[in-house]
């Protein structure tokens, strides 16, 4: 079953955006009878890849149908693991390997639907032109299907993804223990990781009460200086069952265990794959559940404007503005500088030194991510136009609560730089302050 082509990038966009069409125009069933992935697998590794997305993306405990895996009978099955959950025998197993004559008559039978796992083959092409069932396309290496995204259309589709009672109930006492830690501080201080964010961490004074976020929680150096009160990520990269990401979360833990931080992520289907897939990271979760409207969590709702897909904007500073300290600054946030044409996010953003080469090793277990911008927006000057935006946007709304906000180093983002304060300046201020409270 050879891949029928290399395709190039615009090509590539243009099957991937047909297949999402006809996929969309298809009607899927609300409580789907059973899963089939196609096309067949046909080397065991391939088949273990399947086998460990199924387990993490559909977590067991709030999706529990059949999954079929047609499999050529060249695989020697004896070589994929069994981790005890999915495969548990023939009569209780909830994944089934299959030869492809039977994957193609469950793909017949009514309310089930198909997970096209690679496109770029003749079998899903054929699939395409002759069959009705509706299908999701979930092939990593394709334009815009990271995989995440791809694997929460299916699972919306017949699964509410919202938080569940105990999910809500977690980030709330998580936000109550903030609160007694740091509420009404006199300042909280919100972490980008641009060079920018050397300012504090090398300046007179030192904080613990920072709030950071992606790359650079993964710096022992940098979190042994800050302490954060929380973590924060919602990258899909950092969601994923791929050895890149379990790297990440065990940055996340050490963090969790070392200086007590809670973890902040977005409500919903991300929230559900971190609780379900990381036990030990449940009981320190503060899951934001999105919502439309401009707002703050609270411990009786924990929840937050998400507009765009930033981490500054959609988790970090509404947990800043529900701490309600005395002044909100923020580091690190440097943004792209004017005239800069960047081809990808990778290219896009400059890193505190020693922060950035990690992010590139992104590309290894997520090709389409860095390769293709990795969400949904062909352009990444738009990308940057809507973070800008809602910027603005939210800081405006926190200082129209009473809440000051400063830069404490250099942005190109307009309404941080409008804000821009010397960080020698605010150490002086933080000096005072401390002295102060002795």
């Amino acid at each position: 079953m050879p891949r029928l082509t290399r395709l190039p990038r615009v090509v590539r966009q243009r099957l991937t955006a047909r297949l999402l069409t006809i996929a969309g125009r298809r009607v899927v069933p609300r409580q789907p009878r059973a899963l089939v992935l196609w096309p067949p697998v046909r080397t065991a590794g391939a088949l273990d890849d399947l086998r460990m997305r199924v387990q993490w993306f559909l977590p067991r405990d709030r999706f529990d149908v059949p999954v079929f895996i047609p499999v050529d009978g060249s695989v020697d099955l004896r070589r994929v693991p069994s981790d005890g959950v999915l495969v548990r025998g023939p009569e209780k197993a909830r994944v089934h390997y299959v030869p492809p004559a039977e994957g193609r008559r469950h793909m017949r039978s009514e309310d089930v639907v198909v997970l096209l796992h690679d496109v770029v083959t003749a079998a899903a092409a054929r699939f395409v032109a002759n069959e009705s069932a509706p299908f999701f396309v979930v092939d990593p290496t394709l334009f815009f299907t990271t995989e995440m995204f791809e694997w929460l259309r299916f699972y919306h589709a017949f699964r509410d993804a919202g938080l569940t009672t105990e999910l809500r109930e977690i980030s709330g006492r998580n936000l109550r223990r903030l609160l007694r830690t740091a509420g009404g501080a006199p300042w909280i201080d919100v972490c980008g990781s641009g060079p920018g964010l050397g300012a504090l961490l090398h300046g007179p004074g030192v904080t613990h009460r920072a709030l950071i976020g992606n790359q650079t929680i993964k710096s022992k150096a940098l979190t042994d200086r800050l302490k954060p009160l929380a973590v924060a990520f919602l990258s899909p990269i950092d969601f994923s069952p791929a050895r890149y990401s379990a790297d990440f979360r065990a940055h996340v833990r050490r963090c969790v265990e070392e200086y007590g931080s809670c973890v902040l992520v977005p409500g919903g289907y991300e929230a559900v794959l971190l609780a379900t897939n990381c036990h030990d990271l449940r009981e320190h979760m503060i899951a934001l559940e999105p919502v439309s409207r401009l707002t703050y969590p609270t411990p009786e709702r924990v929840e937050a404007s998400q507009t765009n897909d930033n981490v500054l904007t959609a988790l970090m500073l509404p947990l800043a503005h529900g701490l309600r300290p005395q002044r909100l600054r923020i580091w690190g946030c440097d943004g792209i500088q004017p005239g800069a044409r960047p081809r990808d996010r990778r290219d896009a953003w400059n890193y505190l030194p020693g922060l950035e080469q990690d992010r590139h090793l992104g590309t290894d277990a997520h090709p389409a991510y860095f390769r293709d911008q990795g969400r949904a927006d062909p352009s990444m000057r738009a990308y940057y136009a809507r973070h800008c935006a809602e910027v603005a946007r939210l800081i405006e709304y926190i200082e129209q609560q009473g809440l000051p906000v400063d830069c404490c180093s250099p942005s190109f983002i307009p309404a941080l730089h409008a804000r821009e304060r010397l960080s020698v300046e605010i150490h002086d201020e933080e000096s005072a302050l401390t002295k102060g409270a002795v």
